[in-house]
């Protein structure tokens, strides 16, 4: 009878943290799940035998673990380790030796473990116990669902503040592990679908729509990590159509805003044939946080104070000619069917007749780029006389959804 007991991966230094995983160890089995450890250790001996060791991980990044201690340089075993641990936890989720994995440190074992869970799947739980959850976490969260435990006290040795904190860690991880999510219907198709404040309400209607036509929808909020995890999550082929309703963080990439994306906005889908529709969402604004985060170069120009914490900046000619151009650029590189709709009356609730951004000067600048670069020949411009949040938009992006979904179901992938 074949043991089907999930798979927990302790993954971290066992010379340092090595009391530390075996407490952990121990409760995950007592509770009925199985282990497997793989040291991270650059300095000292485990203090356990791991299921995997320092030197494997090593060697499958091409480098020697006694040769890097004699080398005594420290950033370069942490990147080499970084690389194994990648390409070991990889194989062993191939292998369906991992159902959790759970990693705790500080500098080192931060950099190491979130590396490895950066290149695993959505969904597969990730619990990183790590003293260095601070305000900015992007770095080593990038855009995965990466679950962080700040310990409070330092992460040496066994007392009943780290007994207390690794005991919840534990209890995270198997959690996860344990729980089962309810998954849609293989044969439901799935549209991604970008949005933010000031395209709620085009978002609100477009997801309506496309669920009515038996589409599940996904949504990311256009706040510069948001896209990064779509355009992730288009790579590991989630999709079967792309909603790019809002695209500002194209502007805050290329024009210096508060909330910039990687720079590979629109380029996933587009790579990999996916039927897209692209809409210039929320590019009449740079975003950025509270008023003093603005830089000075900004002073002079229309600013909208949203609230507090949020303060917008409207584009100028100049930034509707470079983010045009980009947008252009990206969507003819596309392998698959594109179609970019622009909203004639404004891109976003503060781009309206009366509203402090309407300005059709901008705009006027931006869709004559869009008419002279985009290519004709694939008909991939589609002008609607609307605002972004009517209605009668959301029925021109969803009609346009549906079709090149269906045209794409009889084309051969590139």
């Amino acid at each position: 009878m074949t043991d089907q007991k999930p798979t927990v991966v302790l993954l971290g230094a066992l010379d340092t943290k090595g009391q530390e995983f075996a407490y952990i160890k121990e409760l995950l089995e007592t509770r009925g799940l199985r282990t497997l450890t793989v040291d991270t250790s650059i300095v000292g001996e485990p203090a356990y035998a791991p299921d995997i060791s320092a030197s494997d991980v090593l060697a499958t990044a091409g480098e020697d673990l006694e040769s890097l201690r004699m080398a005594g340089d420290q950033g370069k075993a942490v990147n080499s380790m970084a690389v194994g641990v990648v390409r070991a936890v990889k194989s062993l989720h191939r292998q369906g030796r991992l159902n959790g994995i759970l990693s705790m440190g500080g500098v080192s074992g931060t950099t190491i473990g979130t590396a490895a869970m950066r290149n695993l799947p959505l969904g597969v739980p990730k619990v990183m116990v790590s003293t260095l959850v601070v305000d900015n976490v992007s770095d080593f969260v990038g855009a995965k669902d990466i679950t962080l435990i700040y310990p409070v006290v330092e992460l040496e040795g066994l007392n009943r503040a780290t007994r207390l904190i690794l005991a919840k860690a534990a209890g995270a991880v198997a959690g996860m592990v344990e729980m089962r999510a309810q998954m849609s219907p293989e044969t439901m198709p799935s549209a991604a679908l970008t949005t933010m404040s000031a395209t709620s309400d085009a978002a609100d209607n477009i997801r309506m729509r496309m669920e009515n036509g038996g589409f599940e929808v996904i949504s990311f909020s256009a706040s510069g990590r948001g896209g990064d995890v779509m355009e992730e999550l288009i790579r590991d082929h989630i999709f079967d159509v792309v909603i790019d309703l809002t695209t500002s963080e194209l502007v805050d990439v290329l024009c210096g805003g508060g909330y910039p994306s990687s720079g590979d906005r629109l380029t996933a889908a587009g790579r990999l044939g996916i039927p897209q529709v692209v809409v210039p969402g929320g590019i009449d604004m740079l975003c950025f946080g509270p008023q003093n985060r603005v830089p000075a170069r900004f002073s002079d120009r229309n600013i909208y104070i949203y609230n507090d914490r949020a303060t917008m900046v409207r584009t100028d000619e100049d930034e509707a000619r470079i983010v045009a151009g980009a947008m252009a650029r990206r969507l003819n590189d596309a392998l698959g069917p594109v179609r970019l709709l622009w909203p004639a009356r404004g891109v976003s609730a503060l781009d309206e007749e009366g509203m402090p951004f309407f300005d059709p000067d901008v705009d006027g600048v931006f869709i004559e780029v869009l008419r002279n670069r985009l290519d004709e020949a694939e008909q991939r411009l589609i002008e609607v006389d609307a605002h972004i949040n009517d209605d009668v938009f959301a029925d021109a992006v969803c009609q346009t959804a549906f079709e090149l979904y269906k045209f794409s179901l009889n084309e051969p992938k590139p």
